[in-house]
């Protein structure tokens, strides 16, 4: 049941009173959408985060047939968010950034990276990169880079070597950044390979 999925949702699987019965009513989404996600809805309403994270996901994304509905998909995200979800906070920062709602997402991902959550610190940093216009966001993003990169985030770690390469800190750095290229193919790859759907691998 949790084989296929990041480390922050297969821990809201773990922690769930009764994830049986939501995966049986995922399985029966396929068929029966309408009644299954009034089933998603009882267990939401008794406090399940794991319910709540899933109708985020189906309105978020469409799935099951359903309708595209991104207000009903906050609603539950910003839930599973209050009840203290990891993985619902992070998908709603990713559904705010698609409505180009970037400075309320932000917010969510320094929350997010104060838990020490890698993706949100790797999130974090790019939107600081993309957007640097000074030397004090382009330092901001820099430190939310290195953060995750010491959490074990994948994603983090390959764009901190490839803007070593292309030589923004100098070309002392830049040579580092080659060797550290050279040296880390293998590993990740390895990693990759071993764990294609772990959050470290999560942009």
């Amino acid at each position: 049941m949790t084989t296929k999925m990041g480390e922050a949702l297969a821990f809201e699987w773990e922690v769930d009173e009764h994830p049986d019965l939501i995966w049986d009513i995922l399985e029966g989404s396929k068929a029966d959408p309408e009644n299954s996600i009034e089933d998603l809805k009882e267990f939401a309403e008794r406090g399940s985060r794991l319910a709540m994270i899933y109708l985020g996901m189906i309105y978020a994304d469409g799935l099951y047939g359903v309708t595209k509905d991104w207000p009903l998909a906050e609603h539950w995200l910003l839930r599973s968010k209050e009840s203290e979800s990891i993985e619902g906070a992070f998908r709603l920062g990713k559904l705010l950034e698609a409505q180009d709602r970037d400075a309320e997402a932000l917010e969510i991902y320094e929350e997010l990276s104060d838990e020490y959550y890698s993706p949100a610190m790797y999130a974090l940093a790019m939107n600081l990169w993309r957007s640097r216009d000074d030397e004090n966001t382009k330092e901001k993003a820099v430190k939310y880079l290195e953060m995750a990169e010491r959490e074990g985030h994948v994603l983090a770690k390959i764009f901190w070597i490839k803007i070593m390469i292309r030589g923004h800190f100098g070309f002392y750095n830049r040579l580092i950044g080659l060797w550290c290229a050279i040296i880390s193919v293998a590993p990740i790859g390895r990693f990759v390979s071993a764990h294609p759907a772990s959050d470290q691998l999560r942009a």
